[in-house]
């Protein structure tokens, strides 16, 4: 008996860092990471992450957490986004305001 509860423990345990994969990898292509963990709860990790999988990645999401961050910086003349280290905007040339430290 006691064999049998830790095989469901077990696989309980499995489902739960499964889900919690799914999760990581739908916050990673810019998708709402708890909507698909609690799917892969629900349903079934593997079926959740095949969806994950097959969609494109939200690049306007990844965009605006890396402009939160600072990683990026979106240039004031004509909106391309370039890294933070810049100084000028490549396809304009336009400077970067200096930041106050």
């Amino acid at each position: 008996m006691s064999d049998a509860i830790s095989v469901v423990i077990g696989w309980m345990i499995g489902w739960v860092v499964a889900s919690l994969g799914v999760y990581a990898f739908a916050d990673w292509k810019g998708k709402n990471g708890l909507v698909y963990f609690l799917f892969a709860l629900i349903f079934s990790p593997v079926i959740a992450f095949i969806i994950v999988a097959v969609q494109p990645t939200s690049q306007e999401v990844l965009d605006a957490r890396a402009l939160k961050r600072g990683d990026l910086k979106e240039c004031p003349n004509c909106g391309v986004l370039s890294g933070y280290l810049a100084y000028k905007c490549d396809p304009c040339g336009e400077p970067f305001p200096r930041e106050s430290s």
